[in-house]
């Protein structure tokens, strides 16, 4: 019995994003593929922060972050597995971005 394909979908909320992952929806669909959809949360904290302050903003941030992608993706959530395929979209990325790498090509190479 052949494995199931797994598409990783990273985003960023943004406009730029969202033709990746209509792609990405429609290509599961069509080869009964199996989709995870991410994103990276970047929590800076301030020098002047304890650690509680710090823990109850990144908390906050987390909780934003859960809530906006579970809208964007319409409840279609997976649970993380082996990847075979990453879609993402490249419209988005100026041209000082596409020299230095966006921050879903960063997280690609790593």
């Amino acid at each position: 019995m052949k494995k199931k394909t797994t598409i990783l979908v990273p985003t960023d909320f943004s406009a730029a994003s969202r033709p990746a992952l209509r792609f990405a929806i429609q290509w599961a669909r069509q080869q009964r593929s199996k989709i995870i959809f991410t994103h990276v949360l970047d929590i800076m904290k301030f020098a002047d922060w304890n650690k509680k302050k710090f823990e109850a903003y990144a908390d906050e941030q987390r909780t934003m972050a859960i809530s906006r992608l579970r809208g964007m993706l319409s409840g279609i959530l997976s649970r993380l597995e082996d990847i075979d395929f990453i879609c993402m979209g490249t419209n988005g990325a100026g041209t000082f971005q596409r020299v230095i790498g966006t921050n879903t090509g960063n997280l690609i190479r790593r």
